[in-house]
């Protein structure tokens, strides 16, 4: 039974899971994207990319007010996610629409 609890600590929380697929959107950005992309950002750091993308986005708290958070689903995207590498860089979002249940 301890084990059990333990890996339960292992699952991001919903504040941990946007700030660490916010981090991986920009790391993989910056190793893959090119001045050719069409969603190129002119940005050329990790913290340039962050301030960038995090002033867009929507505040989770706002948009999935009443929402169900599984913190399974948000390992299992994170995981896809971190793996990307510039050879599959394409967003599978797929991965991720179970994370939240509205």
């Amino acid at each position: 039974m301890l084990f059990a609890l333990v890996g339960l600590g292992c699952y991001p929380s919903e504040a941990d899971f946007n700030s660490e697929l916010l981090r991986i959107t920009c790391r993989i950005y910056l190793e893959c994207a090119s001045e050719d992309d069409a969603y190129s950002l002119d940005v050329s750091t990790q913290e340039e990319c962050e301030a960038l993308i995090g002033s867009y986005s929507v505040d989770p708290d706002d948009y999935y007010e009443g929402c169900t958070y599984d913190k399974k689903a948000a390992d299992q995207c994170l995981d896809i996610y971190d793996e990307t590498t510039c050879g599959d860089y394409q967003w599978d979002f797929e991965a991720c629409e179970s994370v939240y249940t509205c």
